[in-house]
């Protein structure tokens, strides 16, 4: 659980003898970047209206970012201090890793962005202790994967960092991500990957309105041939399906859609929530099924044994009994997300029940 990163004394030593990882690419930040952001963005339209149509630029996210953190009175006894001695833990444990590397205006932003995950995520988890966090997603980037990483608008990290760039030109008004690994920085040129936002956050209203009605509740749910086509019909122009799946899954990782063997509807009563979640755990179990059905077929075939820290990091072992050391990251979260989700349930099952003595 995070809690452990949120005690400095745990937390200094947990991270004893961190290094940044060699490997880079946007497949090692970019789903944890959206997964973060999708929860943020979830936990807006939860406290305030559900955001219009917008490109998301650096802007936005900072001002949904203080919005959030303004929303709910703080707790009484909580040091500030101390959330910000977290990030101080993680800014000094990665200068200590890249005590070979001099500060310069290039890395020193990325060090500062890393590190404040920390405090961002004890932070917010004071203020809503029952919701996903999705400072949890950042800090996986640099505990899991090794990178160092930010966020900015994308024209200014593309005029400020030497990186590839396939988006259009038109696109780098929006939020942009930027990460570096170790043997980046060693290669002297095109040391940095960058991630440019999709106009999910422009789709994303009338997807939702679709939803709403033509596949409320769990009775109606549509499949997502369907969904898309009602939803070209609505825009009167198309959608790719990339950017389809991408803002129908955003919208799941908000909290507002779900899905069933007979397809994806908008949730609108507890039932309908506990239809998703019975769903989203026959996946769960499936899913570690299949991993370990390949791990076991691995074994056999190659005569090795693996263990796992995560999904970037198998190592062969001695010992076959040491395999199952890591569930697979995205696993536990989603069990996770399952307790909290039945907490929820619980809590509204009792509120419903004093409602109806009062009654």
């Amino acid at each position: 659980m995070l809690e452990k990163y949120f005690d400095t004394k745990k937390l200094s030593d947990l991270l004893v003898g961190w290094s940044i990882g060699d490997q880079l690419g946007q497949n090692l930040f970019k789903g944890n970047f959206l997964t973060h952001l999708d929860s943020l963005v979830g936990m807006y339209s939860l406290h305030h209206e559900p955001l219009g149509a917008l490109d998301m630029t650096f802007e936005q996210y900072s001002n949904i970012e203080f919005s959030l953190y303004h929303s709910v009175p703080l707790p009484e006894g909580i040091d500030m201090a101390k959330i910000g001695d977290l990030d101080d833990i993680a800014y000094d444990t990665i200068r200590m890793a890249l005590k070979h590397e001099k500060k310069s205006t290039e890395l020193e932003p990325l060090v500062a962005f890393t590190a404040s995950s920390f405090g961002n995520a004890a932070g917010f988890n004071m203020l809503y202790p029952m919701a996903m966090n999705p400072y949890e997603h950042l800090m996986d980037i640099f505990l899991s994967k090794k990178l160092l990483f930010m966020a900015g608008n994308a024209d200014d990290l593309k005029s400020q960092y030497d990186f590839r760039l396939s988006s259009r030109q038109d696109s780098l008004r929006r939020l942009g991500a930027l990460a570096t690994s170790h043997k980046m920085l060693k290669s002297g040129n095109n040391q940095f990957s960058g991630y440019v936002l999709d106009n999910r956050f422009s789709l994303q209203p009338a997807l939702r309105k679709v939803l709403e009605e033509n596949a409320a509740g769990k009775a109606n749910a549509l499949s997502k041939s369907k969904l898309k086509a009602k939803l070209e019909s609505t825009r009167q122009a198309s959608v790719s399906d990339s950017l389809f799946q991408e803002t129908l899954l955003s919208l799941k990782r908000q909290g507002f859609v779900a899905s069933s063997k007979r397809g994806y509807f908008h949730i609108q009563s507890i039932d309908d929530m506990l239809e998703g979640l019975a769903h989203h755990h026959g996946l769960r179990f499936a899913i570690k099924e299949t991993m370990k059905q390949m791990v076991y077929a691995a074994e056999k075939r190659f005569g090795k044994s693996f263990a796992f820290t995560s999904l970037t990091d198998i190592k062969v072992v001695d010992k076959i009994e040491d395999r199952w050391l890591f569930v697979e990251d995205e696993l536990v979260r989603k069990q996770d997300r399952i307790l909290l989700l039945e907490r929820q349930l619980a809590d509204y099952k009792a509120s419903l029940e004093q409602c109806r003595k009062q009654l």
